[in-house]
């Protein structure tokens, strides 16, 4: 498409005059274009990671090469698949077929190990029987990753297209896997084995890593009921959810001596952290929303605006000279574009490249411009800088922020709006600060002028207020008297002005010369002490509530910013029916998303118990398979904490993800010790899942290691974020799967008697 239209472009171009210009000022495609590659370098890294571990775990050449043709295979029928549904590829799709190169090969590696540790060369019958008893378990733990996308018809809007790309790709290769490793590893397999190959895994080292673990297995049974409570504390009590004081008799008696007393308001961040898991990491210092982004390109924002009534070649006047002040360095940037939006507003836009952008000359020139508008009289000037060039993060230089303040009383609204403004004007970061902000920052802003009689200079004068107006009338636009004559039986009313008097501005008019009763001329300035001042563009009322929007830059990253704007918002005392908190629009990550979130979480726990409950035909095992669930969810929000990372999209797309690749290795395991437990003992269960040990090891460390390319990365981006959240829950999944599983087995099913059941 982009060739395309650079084609058809430049043939247009042909016909421009030979002092015309074509220019692009927007080229979303360089952006793709620099994501794609960026894909496709992670992928190439992610596959020679992926096979320097497996070559290091099997020890063998050919199950590395083995495992590595099944991902080639796989993706190739996934292009298959999205042929035949007449789909069409795109960068999400994309993305997770490389992203998901780590648990593509989940399936292989799980086949491949189950041979290599039961297959003695028996023969392609034998073969088959294995494969039968690994198909069911193989295709739950398939199904129940593709499973957790179904939900996603719940979602509505922009969430619903990001997920619906997002489950097509990881549907669609999972399903290729699931293909690949019940056809194309047996026969790859069968075909590379020979007798010789055939050893059981006896090594010393590998004796002795199965003894450590089964010991441990041991140990954490022998302790299961403090292992059951750090399990607890992992999670998290909501303690920090507990009131300072209880005015109930009795109970407060008992409950206000230690809760509210000066020890425990020192001790209590403490007793959040050590009691509150990490349920109070997630709710109380990880920061969730998506921050809007104006772009990953480095350039400077600026707006003029002009008071209501201008002439637009005063503005065109305006921007004109500026820009050409600003072409003075057009060596130093790659672009220049200027719009005159209206009779009062304009903006210009400076873009830098690359290599401009890692200089200090963007700041250089943001500063000149700033310094620039300031000495323009009668002109707002808004300067800001955006991307890469201007913070680490890739957010601008100062961030805005918006509040919202409703309620059922004008005034009352008004003056919360001061309050809060008088409380964020003490920190020295603030400036800009708009308490008559409009609803959209594109409408324009609306000012009144008030005029202060001089009453003394006019009674010195003898000029009567009437005769005042009078000539102001006739200079201005507004009307202080109505006039009428009649035509007829109608009455018309007229104004009689100066010709003029549609151009004239504030300065002009009060330069006006008037002549008093004794023939002096007296400027109207000297009579009337005029005053510019911003009010609402429009009285906006919801739900019966008027609302007032507030404004503020916060010069500073955007998450200190974010921290100082919910630190002033406790401050204020807010009365009864009244509201003011941080202004939601369209592009944020709302709390509404945040709730169709959560619906389709739990939708996917749901349809991941009925799946496991088909497979196991109980109810005891699918809810020892979940268990593995809120578990992986830990460690994905430990590692947005300790990295102090935000939780948007791509986090909780990997979360998503998160359920069903958390429960798929749990899943292999307690099929494997169902089918295979005799006595029921602790030391036959640490036995049987030590046989499990390498497969559950495996797959997690492929899974995790085909995303370090991505997590490695500089920028902050939706597949980042998604790496991150689904390696944070892998390890901490496995963790748990491997040491506190097998034990949790146990006490369900102590004996065969109880495990037949």
């Amino acid at each position: 498409v982009k060739r395309d239209v650079e084609e058809r472009l430049n043939l247009l171009s042909r016909s421009f005059p030979s002092d015309y210009l074509l220019t692009k000022e927007i080229d979303k495609s360089e952006d793709m274009g620099k994501d794609l590659n960026s894909l496709y370098r992670d992928g190439i890294y992610s596959f020679i990671i992926l096979f320097l571990v497996l070559l290091i775990i099997f020890r063998r050449l050919k199950y590395a090469l083995i495992i590595i043709t099944s991902i080639l295979f796989s993706l190739l029928f996934s292009f298959g698949l999205f042929y035949l549904l007449n789909l069409s590829l795109n960068i999400i799709t994309i993305a997770c077929f490389i992203i998901g190169l780590g648990f593509i090969v989940d399936n292989s590696i799980v086949v491949l190990d189950y041979f290599d540790k039961h297959y003695k060369g028996e023969g392609i019958k034998r073969l088959t029987v294995y494969i039968r008893e690994i198909y069911s378990p193989l295709f739950t733990s398939t199904l129940t990753i593709i499973a957790v996308f179904i939900p996603l018809i719940f979602l509505t809007g922009e969430l619903r297209l990001y997920f619906k790309q997002f489950a097509l790709g990881i549907g669609s290769t999972l399903t290729a896997s699931f293909i690949v490793s019940i056809i194309v590893v047996p026969l790859m397999f069968l075909k590379s084995f020979k007798k010789t190959d055939y050893k059981k895994f006896a090594e010393s080292l590998t004796k002795l890593i199965y003894r450590g673990y089964q010991k441990i297995i041991t140990v954490i049974y022998r302790f299961k009921k403090l292992a059951f409570a750090f399990l607890i504390l992992i999670i998290g009590l909501p303690v920090w959810l507990l009131p300072n004081r209880i005015e109930t008799t009795i109970i407060g008696d008992i409950y206000n001596p230690v809760f509210d007393s000066e020890i425990y308001s020192e001790i209590k961040p403490y007793i959040n952290y050590a009691l509150g898991g990490t349920l109070n990491l997630f709710f109380n210092h990880v920061s969730r929303g998506e921050i809007w982004r104006y772009g990953e390109e480095t350039y400077i924002y600026i707006r003029l605006e002009l008071p209501n009534g201008n002439r637009i070649d005063r503005i065109n006047k305006l921007c004109n000279d500026l820009e050409n002040d600003i072409m003075q360095y057009k060596s130093s940037f790659k672009n220049l574009i200027a719009n005159v939006l209206d009779e009062e507003t304009a903006t210009l836009r400076v873009e830098f490249d690359d290599k401009k952008a890692n200089t200090a000359f963007p700041y250089m020139l943001k500063n000149y411009v700033t310094a620039y508008a300031t000495r323009l009289g009668g002109v707002n000037s808004y300067v800001y800088g955006f991307g890469p060039g201007f913070s680490n993060a890739g957010g601008g230089a100062s961030s805005m922020f918006n509040i919202t303040v409703k309620g059922f009383n004008y005034e009352k609204v008004k003056s919360l709006a001061e309050d809060f403004r008088n409380i964020i004007i003490r920190n020295p970061r603030v400036d800009n600060v708009d308490i008559d902000k409009s609803a959209f920052y594109w409408s324009p802003e609306v000012y009144e002028v008030i005029g202060k009689v001089n009453r003394d200079k006019m009674a010195s004068s003898n000029i009567s207020i009437s005769e005042l107006f009078s000539i102001i009338s006739k200079n201005s636009g507004g009307n202080f008297s109505h006039s009428r004559f009649r035509i007829n039986n109608d009455e018309v009313e007229y104004r009689v002005k100066f010709s003029n008097y549609n151009d004239v501005q504030l300065e002009s008019l009060q330069n006006t010369i008037i002549t008093d009763s004794r023939k002096n001329n007296i400027k109207i300035g000297n009579l009337i002490h005029f005053d510019e001042r911003k009010v609402l563009s429009t009285i906006n009322r919801e739900d019966q509530q008027y609302v007032r929007n507030v404004s503020f830059e916060f010069k500073g990253p955007y998450k200190y910013g974010q921290k100082f704007l919910e630190s002033s918002l406790l401050s204020i005392k807010i009365p009864e029916g009244y509201s003011i908190k941080p202004a939601e629009f369209m592009f944020l990550f709302s709390d509404k998303d945040e709730i169709d979130i959560l619906i389709v979480f739990l939708a996917a726990i749901v349809i991941i118990f009925m799946i496991s409950s088909s497979l196991f035909e109980s109810l005891k095992k699918p809810l020892l398979v979940i268990w593995a669930i809120p578990f992986a969810l830990v460690g994905s929000i430990f590692l947005f904490w300790l990295g102090d990372y935000n939780i948007e999209r791509g986090a909780y797309s990997g979360m998503l993800l998160l359920l069903g690749l958390s429960v798929s290795n749990s899943i292999m395991l307690v099929n494997y010790l169902s089918r295979n437990l005799n006595e029921g003992s602790i030391k036959e269960i640490a036995a049987l899942a030590s046989t499990r040990l390498r497969a559950i090891f495996t797959t997690s460390l492929t899974t995790i290691s085909a995303l370090i390319p991505f997590i490695l990365s500089g920028e902050s981006t939706f597949w980042k974020n998604l790496s991150l959240s689904i390696a944070g829950g892998i390890f901490s999944s496995f963790i748990f799967i491997i040491f506190f599983l097998p034990v949790i087995f146990s006490k369900l099913f102590a004996n065969k008697e109880k495990f037949s059941k």
